[in-house]
């Protein structure tokens, strides 16, 4: 049957370029991997977009946006978020560093999420640029992803509330909806 067999032939498509996206972010063997935000974005968006499992879905976002904020210091700036070199940040943010984000078991400088986005927009970095500049406006999405019960509260995630992020997200690390990875549906 000409129909069952263009189905399966797209379906096995779709499965080999799922396969070649995974097997990029599995063997490559830099130590920052750059496709790890679309396959965290990608997750995320499944759950989220399904209603499900909303507060972990959240949770992977803001990882898949601070993993972009990771792979664009490492690869534009050569700074290692959890291993900072004090010197290379901007003059204004190395007092704050040396006081408030040495780890003394280690010894090493680690920077928080926020302050990787200010080192980027201190950098001139146009992603931490439009963190820093649109933080007042992303607060309350921000506080309703660390108010609910896997951030630190106790009040249940909204969708509208990840969906929102989600697009904010998006929008920071300038990702298309098209760029992210297709996960095979399997409808008949």
């Amino acid at each position: 049957d000409v129909c069952s067999s263009d189905l399966m032939d797209r379906i096995v498509n779709m499965l080999k370029g799922n396969l070649r996206f995974l097997e990029s972010l599995v063997l490559d063997a830099k130590e920052i991997k750059p496709s790890l935000p679309l396959d965290l974005l990608a997750w995320a968006k499944r759950r989220g977009d399904r209603g499900r499992e909303l507060e972990m879905a959240t949770r992977v976002l803001l990882r898949a946006l601070e993993a972009a904020a990771q792979i664009q210091l490492s690869e534009r700036y050569k700074l290692k978020s959890w291993d900072i070199n004090i010197e290379q940040l901007p003059k204004d943010m190395q007092d704050t560093c040396r006081n408030c984000y040495l780890n003394e078991i280690d010894g090493k400088y680690r920077l928080p999420f926020q302050a990787q986005f200010q080192a980027l927009a201190g950098l001139g970095d146009s992603m931490g640029q439009h963190f820093v500049t649109d933080w007042p406006k992303m607060k309350s999405l921000f506080d309703a992803a660390d108010h609910a019960i896997l951030g630190y509260g106790f009040e249940p995630l909204k969708a509208e509330r990840f969906h929102q992020l989600f697009e904010l997200t998006m929008k920071l690390t300038g990702i298309a909806a098209s760029d992210l990875p297709v996960f095979p549906s399997l409808k008949f």
